[in-house]
């Protein structure tokens, strides 16, 4: 006979979403300095209750990593099925610039993965193959559309766009500029270097 397992209460389901959304803005304001005591006061819960749902504070940072993974999946898939290839590229690196200039403190785990777990990391280069690979299929569709010439190195092309959505990146070439003034730059820079 199999163990039963029991579903979790609704309670604590609402309990759990509630410290990632509080985890998430206090990473936002102070990043990743927030103390979990601060994060179990602004979700409004205990500190056991956070510790029952994320054992350790690498474990929330996690979870709250595979929330914006999954959403920036959400968005590569998204960008993927527009027709329009350059629109699709302005779009997703659009989105890329602006995850990164709300969500400053992944600028933290860039620089510091001595700092947080190997999971945690992993996280992160997860999130960035996705965006390689999405680009590399968008660039790819725009040569099939004749708006980016043939005979390009495409996965070199992808990393090149991926990583300068990289923070650091952002951080000095972004400043006084918004995600989208800067993204335009990014594809006008890719339109004239390997336009059709």
């Amino acid at each position: 006979m199999e163990p039963q397992v029991t579903p979790r209460r609704i309670d604590a389901v609402e309990n759990a979403e509630r410290v990632l959304i509080a985890a998430l803005e206090l990473y936002d304001e102070r990043g990743l300095q927030a103390e979990v005591r601060e994060i179990a006061a602004r979700a409004g819960v205990g500190v056991g209750t956070v510790y029952r749902n994320f054992p350790t504070k690498d474990d929330l940072t996690n979870a709250v990593l595979q929330q914006l993974v999954d959403r920036w999946s959400a968005s590569l898939i998204e960008a993927e099925t527009t027709e329009d290839s350059i629109g699709a590229l302005r779009a997703l690196l659009a989105h890329g610039l602006e995850l990164i200039r709300r969500h400053q403190w992944l600028m933290e785990l860039s620089m510091q993965p001595q700092a947080v777990q190997p999971s945690t990391i992993e996280k992160m280069r997860e999130m960035m193959s996705l965006q390689q690979e999405a680009l590399g299929r968008i660039i790819a569709r725009a040569i099939d559309q004749g708006e980016i010439r043939a005979g390009i190195d495409v996965p070199l092309v992808a990393a090149l766009l991926s990583a300068a959505a990289h923070p650091n990146v952002f951080e000095q070439a972004g400043a006084g500029r918004s995600v989208n003034e800067v993204a335009d730059s990014l594809l006008a820079l890719l339109r004239d270097g390997i336009g059709a």
